[in-house]
């Protein structure tokens, strides 16, 4: 069965053997994200180990675990509220063009359907909008480009998203040829540093992702009674960041100390209409300390310092 320019793969589910063959050495909307280095849960770096099979699958976060049991509900009430019947088991698709580009989509109606779970509205913008994260972003437009475009009639998504704090809301994001044509031209260039039977590969470099951090670790689980001559390169890097990272804790010591001398009896610290921190009350007999609590404070009485 094809769909604009995809052929249905199959309808697998997450974590089977086949789902992961059907993803074998394929980018999907969620690993786009990764390979452009937006997204929040992946790094180039752990996605190339994970794809090499050199380091274990992503393991499941309340968050998206929470995205699976509530999909179904998002789905629901995005149908009742557009009068809309969804094929909410979809399956994957791959691109006829492009074996390597995968799309594994929520649901299929007259559009392309994405539910999301977010606990904070943080980071999305006004409801009916296309502002949305960028990690989001690149994988509603990966699904359409795998699709076709509007060309093949995809030329926009809808995500259905419910927040824990506020409920149901809705956003879309439209083609964008030049966004599309940058994120194959990458996930193409991605998939060509991989290992195979010829190469070792070329993995990217190592940054300050948490994935990253987690994927050195995974590496290298086995600790052996030797000791290793490191190089400059390597060393002085490592030696200068421990270094900066003391200052850096001196100079937030005697910042807080500044700031919460001038704060008196106050809960918050306000800066130009910014919340930067509050004062909380200890344990105990024990006195107030200063968290750094970064939020929009409007309405709020705010006092100068004396």
């Amino acid at each position: 069965m094809t769909l604009g320019i995809a052929e249905h793969v199959g309808a697998f589910e997450a974590g089977s053997p086949e789902w992961h063959a059907a993803r074998a050495n394929a980018i999907t909307g969620s690993r786009i994200a990764a390979v452009m280095g937006f997204s929040p849960w992946e790094s180039r770096f752990s996605l190339w180990h994970r794809m090499a099979g050199m380091v274990s699958d992503e393991v499941e976060n309340d968050l998206m675990r929470w995205g699976k049991l509530l999909e179904p509900v998002i789905l629901g009430e995005y149908a009742r509220q557009h009068d809309a019947e969804l094929n909410t088991r979809p399956g994957t698709w791959r691109n006829s063009l492009r074996p390597w580009q995968v799309a594994n989509v929520d649901a299929l109606g007259p559009r392309i359907v994405e539910a999301k779970y977010s606990p904070m509205t943080e980071g999305w913008g006004e409801q009916g909008t296309d502002q949305i994260p960028i990690y989001y972003r690149a994988q509603c437009l990966w699904y359409l480009d795998t699709f076709g475009g509007p060309a093949q009639g995809f030329e926009r998504v809808d995500l259905a998203v419910f927040f824990g704090v506020t409920g149901y809301a809705e956003y879309h994001v439209d083609y964008s040829a030049d966004e599309c044509r940058l994120m194959r031209n990458e996930a193409r260039a991605f998939l060509d540093t991989l290992p195979n039977g010829e190469s070792p590969g070329v993995r990217p470099d190592i940054d300050a992702h948490s994935s990253t951090w987690q994927t050195v670790r995974e590496l290298h689980p086995d600790i052996d009674d030797e000791a290793i001559e490191v190089t400059d390169d390597v060393a002085v890097p490592y030696l200068k960041a421990l270094t900066a990272l003391a200052t850096a804790e001196e100079e937030k010591a005697r910042a807080s100390g500044v700031l919460l001398d001038a704060m008196g009896r106050a809960r918050r610290a306000v800066h130009n209409g910014q919340q930067i921190a509050m004062r909380i009350p200890g344990r105990g007999d024990k006195p107030p300390y200063l968290k750094h609590t970064p939020k929009k404070a409007p309405g709020q009485k705010v006092s100068r310092a004396a």
